[in-house]
């Protein structure tokens, strides 16, 4: 975890058998930080190490793995994932294109270490982000579509003929 929201003292380390946050330290010199907000130590690639390694330390075994990514939050990005321009929606989506970059490393690995097929991959957000659509930048302020419509994606270890989409809301 690198949200402070979800940390052991708020009680969301409940039911796990290891519940850490991962050591800062993995970040280029080369990544980008316009953050809006207060900043978090290192970036969402010392949580991915932190996964691989678990991942390798567990590879025979049934296993759990929770990553609460936060680079999006914190407008993270690279030369190479710096492609929508400089405006607040755009450094959002730069974001989102790095944390994109983070969890195909992270499924990489999967693939790598023989788990892939046997690993059901789930992508949520807990929110999203406002961008002056109804007055308001950032999120926690209002209840608006563009802060409560979130992405759910499940990623099976197996092929669904054709994809399937389902357009049912959920909650989280």
């Amino acid at each position: 975890w690198r949200n402070g929201w979800v940390a052991p003292n708020f009680g969301f380390d409940q039911g796990f058998e290891i519940y850490q946050n991962p050591l800062a330290r993995q970040s280029p010199d080369s990544v980008r930080r316009n953050a809006r907000a207060g900043r978090i130590a290192g970036t969402d690639i010392d949580l991915v190490y932190s996964g691989m390694e678990f991942m390798r330390m567990n590879i025979d075994r049934r296993w759990f793995l929770y990553l609460h990514f936060m680079d999006v939050h914190q407008y993270v990005t690279d030369a190479s994932t710096a492609r929508f321009g400089n405006s607040y929606s755009d450094s959002y989506d730069n974001s989102i294109l790095w944390v994109d970059r983070q969890l195909q490393g992270l499924v990489g690995e999967l693939e790598r270490l023989g788990l892939r097929d046997r690993t059901l991959v789930v992508v949520a957000a807990d929110h999203g982000e406002a961008f002056g659509e109804h007055w308001h930048e950032g999120h926690a302020r209002d209840l608006y579509g563009e802060v409560t419509h979130t992405p759910l994606i499940l990623s099976f270890p197996f092929r669904l003929d054709p994809g399937v989409v389902i357009d049912t809301p959920t909650q989280n």
